[in-house]
């Protein structure tokens, strides 16, 4: 819905950069609340991870381009600490665009301790979003380039110095 909003308030006052709007056009369409989120809920109530992780991805066979289920698997992953789970749901899914998913694998490389600059670095050609500038920073210092994760962490801020608890 996000991204919805943010086109309709873009075509009144164009503010979003190229690569922005393209993937924002793109995923709108493709995030439909499901009617199934009583079930989700229940689900994720019940505290059971795999029987969450089995009703997700049966959604996600049902309904593969609806983003909705990709937001859920996110978060489910993510907390859950699922992550192996997580990469097969990302891999698979196909019609989210290849900056956002490579940004989101690049998130779950760098929760599990693993590097993240490549994915990030796809990301970022893709879509030039500041937070994942910050995050390959954080990659690049974890993989022991300290002068690179500087040089990313110098962009953010120069672009954005109000959010300098980003690098914090």
């Amino acid at each position: 819905r996000t991204c919805t909003q943010m086109l309709a308030l873009h075509e009144s006052y164009p503010f979003l950069p190229k690569p922005v709007a393209r993937v924002a056009a793109l995923v709108a369409p493709q995030d439909q609340t499901s009617a199934e989120t009583d079930e989700l809920r229940a689900i994720l109530t019940a505290r059971d991870a795999d029987a969450t992780c089995r009703y997700l991805d049966r959604m996600h066979r049902r309904d593969p381009a609806n983003t909705f289920w990709t937001r859920q698997a996110l978060f489910v992953g993510m907390a859950e600490g699922r992550h192996e789970w997580l990469r097969r749901w990302l891999n698979d899914a196909q019609t989210l665009p290849a900056p956002l998913r490579e940004g989101f694998l690049g998130d779950l490389a760098l929760a599990g301790g693993e590097d993240a600059t490549p994915h990030y670095e796809a990301a970022l050609r893709g879509l030039p979003l500041l937070s994942w500038r910050v995050a390959l920073g954080e990659a690049r210092y974890r993989q022991g380039d300290r002068e690179g994760a500087l040089a990313r962490w110098d962009e953010a801020l120069a672009r954005r110095a109000w959010q300098v608890n980003l690098l914090l």
